[in-house]
């Protein structure tokens, strides 16, 4: 995942996180950057639980977050000092485009039937002649 760096360093942090399926969890994660993409700011560390690199919403922290280095408590913005950006939607070629509107779907007409049964005479836009 891509986008605009916020924030850069190494923080040990410890904090309480639901994810997108409304699990409550404790993490305990090791800081690489904070990030926006698109509407979105993103804390990107490594898990210490999962032992692997993850992408943390930042809206989906619960609560205060533990510096566990310095003791310090505070909300992740307090401890993380970084500046969001306004998110300007995207203009161009598609932004009309409904389907690209999140929660949107295009709308589908139905479809007119032909105005015949019969198939046109091969080369021509001539019906075939019916006895």
């Amino acid at each position: 995942m891509e986008g605009k760096t916020l924030w850069a360093g190494r923080r040990f942090l410890v904090f309480k996180y639901r994810d997108a399926e409304e699990q409550l969890t404790a993490r305990k994660v090791t800081t690489h950057r904070v990030f926006q993409s698109g509407p979105h700011v993103y804390l990107l560390a490594l898990c210490h639980d999962r032992n692997d690199d993850r992408h943390f919403r930042v809206d989906r922290i619960q609560g205060q977050v533990a510096d566990m280095e310095t003791g310090e408590l505070g909300h992740l913005k307090e401890l993380l000092p970084y500046q969001r950006e306004a998110y300007v939607p995207p203009t161009g070629k598609h932004s009309d485009n409904p389907v690209s509107q999140p929660g949107q779907r295009k709308k589908r007409g139905r479809r007119k039937p032909p105005p015949y049964d019969l198939p046109l005479v091969k080369g021509t836009d001539q019906l075939p002649v019916v006895d």
